[in-house]
């Protein structure tokens, strides 16, 4: 699975570099031509980054709400699944797209076995103390 975080952070960058490349090129150009091309960028590039940054964060187990928590368009479960490489992961993209998703099923996901009621409860104990420190 590490294998797999690795290549999307390449990607992540290559995108990136992509994304700088083609703003410079925007700022020599002009008219319709600039819009053309600005629009080409927006359809594409940004949409396959935004989606393989939400591929990269399902992997990690952060919550959907933390990566983006005001969006205009909903991201597609279909295409953060197939970066991930496995469509049969999209009924558990959809969930945590959803923000439905529970912390032990973001555990189970992971791989970590789920947590003990003491486990839990001294979690919460521990959070409770850092809330009011």
């Amino acid at each position: 699975m590490n294998s797999h975080r690795d290549q999307l952070k390449s990607r992540i960058k290559q995108l990136a570099d992509l994304g700088r490349k083609t703003r410079v090129e925007l700022n020599a150009l002009a008219g319709k031509e600039k819009h053309d091309r600005r629009m080409m960028y927006v359809v594409t590039t940004r949409f396959e980054a935004r989606h393989t940054l939400l591929a990269y964060a399902f992997l990690r187990g952060i919550p959907y709400k933390a990566v983006e928590r005001k969006s205009n368009e909903e991201p597609s479960a279909f295409k953060v699944a197939s970066i991930l490489g496995d469509g049969e992961r999209r009924p558990e993209v959809d969930t945590w797209l959803s923000g439905k998703e529970t912390a032990s099923q973001v555990r189970t996901r992971l791989g970590f076995p789920p947590l003990s009621e003491e486990e839990q409860a001294e979690n919460l104990d521990s959070n409770l103390e850092a809330m009011t420190a």
